[in-house]
This record gives C-alpha cells, structure tokens and sequence, in this order.
C-alpha cells in the first residue's frame, strides 16, 4: 500500500476557520469543513490510509475520514503512490490523466493501422 497525497499539481493552501484551497493553473478548489481541516495535512504523502485515519482519529472519525479520503480520491485531488511525484506526474495531471503514467496505457490501446503501400 503506498501513501496518500493531494495530486501533484495542486497547491494546498489551508485557512483557518475558512476552507483548504487546492491552486492550480487550471483554477481554485475549495473544500470545507472541520474534517477536510484537519486531514489536509495528513495527506503530505507521508503516510498510508490507515496511519492517516490513526493519526487524525482524536478529532475525525476513522469512518468519516475514510469516506473523506475516498471521495478526494474519486474526485482526483488525492492518489496513492509508492513514489514521490515529479514534473512528469503534474504534466500528465494537468493533461487529465492519473498521476503516475497514466499515458501508457492509453497510447498502448490505440490500434496499429498499416501504412498505405504506395501505388505502383
């Protein structure tokens, strides 16, 4: 299992008592609420899911942060990754495709025509 963090073109930017605004060039995420407080730091890519719900257990939770991370997660805010990201990880973000090379697969599902032999 690898750990949680936001996708590597966001900038979290967290105000107290306000929101947790996730910058990008492509505009600005705001997510509210006192849980969204206090796991955005948790989502640093330093930890797993389980050490992420242990450690924000005093004040979410553990089913209610799971279903937080859940939903980040199917929005495309926040990833598991075994690695930390790079530029490479924000381009393809950026593209819309999963962080981490999700360009394979996709140019590999593409079908190989044949070129046309010239006619003689």
């Amino acid at each position: 299992m690898g750990t949680l963090r936001f996708a590597p073109q966001l900038r979290v930017e967290p105000v107290p008592d306000e929101a947790v605004y996730l910058v990008s060039e492509r505009g600005v995420t705001a997510l509210h609420g006192r849980p969204v407080a206090v796991l955005a730091p948790l989502l640093d890519g330093t930890r797993d899911l389980r050490r992420v719900l242990a450690d924000a257990a005093p004040q979410v939770p553990a089913r209610e942060g799971a279903r937080i991370v859940q939903r980040l997660c199917e929005a495309g805010l926040v990833y598991e990754s075994d690695r930390p990201p790079g530029p490479a990880e924000a381009y393809w973000a950026l593209a819309g495709l999963p962080p981490g090379g999700g360009a394979a697969p996709a140019v590999a599902a593409l079908p190989v025509l044949d070129a046309p032999t010239p006619a003689e």
